[in-house]
C-alpha cells in the first residue's frame, strides 16, 4: 500500500522529490536535494489494526506524511506561515483529492511541525488511516 501511495505522490506531485523512509534517512536524503525542490517524505514505519470481526476482515493502516520546502535559516514566525500557506496550497490541497479518489481515507489530520532536518525546513505533516480490505 505504502508503494501504491508514493506512486500516486509522484503522480500528483511531480515536482516534488518524494521517498518512503525512516526519519534519519530521510534526513540524509533531503540534506542532498536541490532546496528550491519541494518535498514530501512518507514516514516508512507505521502501526494499525485488523478488525472488522471475528477473523479481521479490515486493515486500517495509520500513515504520517511529511509535505515540505526548504526555507532560510532564521526566518520570522510570519515568513514561515506564508510558506506553510503555499504548502497547503500546492501541495496538501492536491494530496488531499487524490488521497480522496483513490484510497479509503479517514481520521485525516495535520500538525506545523518544527524543522526535522539539518537543511532548515517548514513543513506540515498530515496524518490519516487507510482502510483496506484484508483477508
Amino acid at each position: 500500500m505504502l508503494t501504491q501511495l508514493l506512486q500516486k505522490v509522484k503522480a500528483t506531485l511531480p515536482t516534488n522529490y518524494a521517498t518512503i523512509d525512516e526519519a534519519q534517512m530521510a534526513n540524509v536524503l533531503l540534506d542532498n536535494i536541490e532546496r528550491t525542490k519541494p518535498w514530501c517524505y512518507i514516514e516508512e514505519y507505521h502501526t494499525g489494526t485488523y478488525g472488522g470481526g471475528r477473523f479481521a476482515t479490515t486493515k486500517r493502516t495509520n500513515v504520517e506524511m511529511f509535505l515540505g520546502r526548504f526555507c532560510d535559516f532564521e526566518m520570522k514566525g510570519e515568513d514561515r506561515q506564508i510558506i506553510r500557506e503555499k504548502i497547503e496550497e500546492e501541495q496538501v490541497a492536491p494530496i488531499l483529492r487524490m488521497l480522496n479518489s483513490v484510497f479509503n481515507v479517514t481520521d485525516v489530520t495535520f500538525a506545523s511541525v518544527f524543522p526535522r532536518f539539518d537543511s532548515n525546513e517548514v513543513s506540515i505533516r498530515l496524518s490519516f488511516v487507510i482502510v483496506e480490505p484484508f483477508c
